[in-house]
């Protein structure tokens, strides 16, 4: 049961950094001057994959290390994992 927890975080992280792009956009040009970003279709498409991912990860993580009772016993546990599954997606749409 351990191995497949531990299976499952890996799996879900190596999805993650698999999908990252290779060069950040924008710092190739800075002599521009910041614009204000719009967010079309696509974007709003690719926040939502990541909010998705980040929050596998962070499924993954608590359940490697909390069972399921705990975790539904407990709110401080479920607030924590929330806030840090918004950290993680905002780290992830910056990167």
């Amino acid at each position: 049961m351990k191995d497949e927890s531990k299976n499952k975080f890996r799996d879900s992280l190596g999805d993650l950094l698999n999908d990252l792009p290779d060069e950040v956009e924008g710092l190739s040009n800075n002599t521009e001057e910041l614009q204000p970003v719009r967010v079309d279709s696509g974007q709003s498409a690719a926040l939502i994959k990541v909010k998705n991912k980040a929050e596998s990860v962070m499924n993954s993580l608590l359940t490697f290390y909390l069972s399921e009772d705990i975790i539904a016993e407990h709110e401080y546990i479920r607030v924590k994992a929330a806030l840090d599954e918004y950290a993680l997606s905002m780290l992830i749409r910056q990167m």
